[in-house]
């Protein structure tokens, strides 16, 4: 395509155009792409977005529109609007993925953040089918930071790990712990007297079944006297405090259920996003620098394989060392999972033609890219 509308800070619009020397065609021989225009129409918010779409005045949309609770207007304006909604695949394997700082730089946070019976504690005392009815209307299911069904590094017992809903043992194991001391608001203390207060960096951006899901988590956690204290900001504000090593957990989405190699950020501190320990990526890129925090033995054996693995031209070799990798990280449970997600919805103008039934809605993907947009067309018959 060719720029007819170039996309500008104050312009409403994009545009690109039919480009006649494209050099790809079809098995005919006829020239695409098909379509003889595309236009980006921009908006000032996603509510703007939605209403738009359903008004049938977009002819494919699902970014920033998809969410629980946009599924009844989507689906009650399909018939009168002109568009069918499509359900795709979700790559991500879970809504919300909270990883506690292990790298924190209060030394008591770290501690304890590090403690992997204090994760499990923190783990039993979420009541993820309560997020699944109250959200979900009971869609979904309780899912841990692991792999999805459709990865070939599935596991169940991963998948399934300290999923059960148990106050008694929580609380038995965050005694143990030595966590016995409450203030007078019935939060436990930390071994420096301070409240256990959780610090859940959040930000607009999240879809809003997320915040939600947060929110339960919140009210779960103070039944075992954690304080979960959930702060809204914006997403420069949010990446300056991770940069920063300013936070105490920054919730975000399961990103890596399917294409586990290309997105690792939950199983092995494998890039910036991998928030439950990035002074430990840090050091995998360079461990002299001052945000470098150098990792336990699991952690630089992951860092080993996966060097190892972006070197391996040979396919089952990679899916055999990617599979240590998956190993370690169910048995350290770097991160604490909720609930597994529902199917992406699409909205496609009903005379659009060519859209493949069944492609994965996925950022790392780059969805609808893969879909060769060349050869879709418009049956105004």
């Amino acid at each position: 395509m060719v720029v007819q509308t170039p996309p500008t800070a104050n312009s409403p619009f994009a545009e690109y155009v039919r480009n006649p020397y494209f050099w790809q065609v079809d098995t005919a021989g006829n020239q695409l792409p098909y379509i003889d225009s595309v236009k980006w129409t921009f908006s000032e918010n996603k509510e703007e977005m939605l209403l738009r779409a359903v008004a049938g005045k977009t002819d494919f949309q699902s970014r920033h529109i998809d969410n629980a609770a946009n599924r009844p207007i989507i689906f009650g304006n399909a018939e009168k609007s002109g568009y069918k909604v499509m359900l795709r695949p979700e790559t991500r394997m879970n809504v919300a993925v909270l990883g506690l700082n292990q790298n924190s730089k209060d030394p008591v946070k770290r501690e304890l953040f590090s403690n992997k019976d204090f994760r499990i504690a923190l783990s039993h005392a979420i009541d993820r089918w309560d997020i699944s009815e109250t959200i979900f209307a009971g869609a979904v299911e309780p899912y841990q930071a692991a792999p999805s069904e459709a990865s070939p590094f599935y596991s169940e017992e991963f998948a399934k790990q300290y999923t059960d809903f148990d106050l008694a043992k929580a609380n038995k194991m965050l005694d143990a712990l030595g966590l016995t001391k409450r203030d007078k608001d019935g939060y436990r203390l930390m071994e420096n007297g301070e409240r256990i207060r959780i610090e859940a960096l959040s930000t607009t951006l999240v879809k809003p079944e997320t915040r939600d899901t947060l929110e339960m988590v919140k009210k779960h956690w103070e039944e075992i006297g954690v304080m979960l204290d959930i702060r809204i900001v914006d997403r420069s504000l949010q990446n300056s405090m991770r940069f920063a090593n300013d936070y105490d957990m920054i919730p975000w989405y399961g990103d890596g259920g399917v294409g586990v190699i290309d997105e690792a950020r939950w199983y092995m501190p494998f890039s910036p996003e991998s928030t439950f320990g990035l002074g430990w990526f840090n050091w995998s890129a360079n461990p002299d620098s001052d945000t470098a925090v150098e990792p336990p033995a699991d952690v630089k054996k992951q860092i080993a394989l996966y060097k190892e693995l972006r070197i391996t031209a040979d396919k089952a070799k990679q899916n055999a060392l990617m599979q240590e990798i998956v190993d370690i990280a169910e048995e350290n449970f770097f991160a604490i999972g909720t609930v597994n997600n529902l199917p992406n919805t699409v909205i496609v103008n009903e005379k659009l033609r060519n859209v493949p039934e069944g492609m994965p809605e996925s950022y790392h993907l780059m969805t609808p890219a893969p879909m060769r947009l060349g050869q879709l067309w418009f049956d105004n018959k």
